[in-house]
């Protein structure tokens, strides 16, 4: 009987994970070399949008811009590709102020760099930098925002979560070798 409640338990876990994947939709970058999910009620915009216009005038890539909601309950994910070298000065840069370095967030075996919420009263999107081959891979989360927070709200730090979870490099996926040769998983040269 044990054994029997214990298979049951294992099915209904596994069918739950399913369920949860169910409102998920993949991006997979064969090119580049990864793959990462997004929840199904976002939509894709096509590209250039107006919003890849602008990043490609810094000469970053967008590789996938997600939309959903309007007006103070819009949020966006907006996943970019900077080819300028992948190290600390170059994420210094992208910060607020300037000159902060970044976060390091280990999600799983990967590790990424993290902005948030700067000074001033001014909302700010939380940034996340990922070492993709010695390049900068950017996942953008914006809103949406409550009135009184410069962070994206609990549900958009939750898709946060989910998607670097989900966030795998596929000659890992194929072979169980790191990308790149980059065994530390997205750390910088300093």
């Amino acid at each position: 009987m044990k054994t029997a409640t214990t298979a049951l338990f294992v099915v209904l876990i596994s069918l739950l994970g399913v369920a949860q994947n169910a409102n998920w939709k993949p991006y997979v970058s064969k090119e580049l070399g990864f793959e990462l999910t997004y929840p199904a009620g976002y939509h894709q915009a096509e590209l250039p949008c107006q919003i890849a216009r602008s990043a490609a005038t810094s000469g970053v890539q967008s590789l996938l811009y997600l939309r959903k909601g309007t007006g103070a309950s819009e949020a966006s994910i907006h996943v970019t590709l900077d080819r300028r070298p992948f190290d600390m000065e170059t994420l210094r840069s992208r910060a607020s102020t300037g000159w902060e370095g970044p976060a390091q967030v280990e999600v799983g075996k990967y590790v990424f760099y993290f902005y948030g919420a700067g000074g001033g009263g001014v909302q700010y999107a939380d940034r996340y930098y990922f070492n993709l081959n010695g390049r900068i891979l950017s996942l953008v989360f914006d809103g949406p925002y409550a009135s009184d927070s410069k962070s994206p709200s609990e549900e958009t730090r939750e898709v946060e979560e989910r998607m670097l979870e989900r966030f795998r490099l596929l000659n890992e996926l194929r072979s169980g070798e790191s990308a790149g040769g980059q065994p530390d998983h997205g750390k910088p040269e300093d």
